[in-house]
């Protein structure tokens, strides 16, 4: 028997057990927001959002944050609520605690250690969070055009490189 032939062989195997519903496929739900996109808090199934870009998990607090990129915010949902956490809606570039900072696109965050990184595209600066709302530019100088540099706050960073 060829390779060929046991390829040929399963790919028939599986195209019959898939006619015959015995093989299924893993399916997608939403978990969270509507299909209209806007920049609403609320439950998960009422929630709005606009541009979600990156998501990552706290396992300590058992949280998801999502970078809303077209709403310029972070999001955080926990016990089936979806809640504003930093940023307010607003494109910017303002270091600040919770909704009083600002972002140009948000499209990643990390979570690490009790600090929320969070990758502000257009801005090309990385961002931290504390666990109380403080957002603090950490690497980055507004320009994508630099090159880089050893002192963080003085580097450039193209996170769509």
């Amino acid at each position: 028997m060829t390779l060929r032939t046991l390829l040929l062989g399963v790919a028939l195997a599986l195209v019959c057990l898939a006619a015959s519903g015995q093989l299924t496929y893993p399916t997608t739900d939403t978990y969270a927001g509507s299909s209209s996109p806007g920049l609403l808090d609320g439950a998960y199934a009422t929630a709005h959002f606009s541009g979600p870009y990156g998501v990552c998990f706290d396992p300590v607090e058992g949280a998801i944050y999502v970078a809303d990129g077209f709403n310029h915010c972070i999001r955080k949902l926990v016990n089936g609520q979806v809640t504003t956490i930093a940023g307010n809606g607003t494109s910017g570039d303002v270091d600040g605690v919770g909704q009083n900072a600002q972002f140009n696109t948000p499209t990643g965050v990390f979570f690490k250690n009790g600090f929320l990184y969070i990758c502000d595209d257009f801005n090309s600066k990385i961002k931290r969070m504390d666990s109380l709302f403080n957002v603090l530019t950490i690497a980055g100088n507004g320009s994508a055009d630099t090159p880089m540099d050893p002192h963080w706050r003085q580097c450039s960073i193209n996170p769509r490189v």
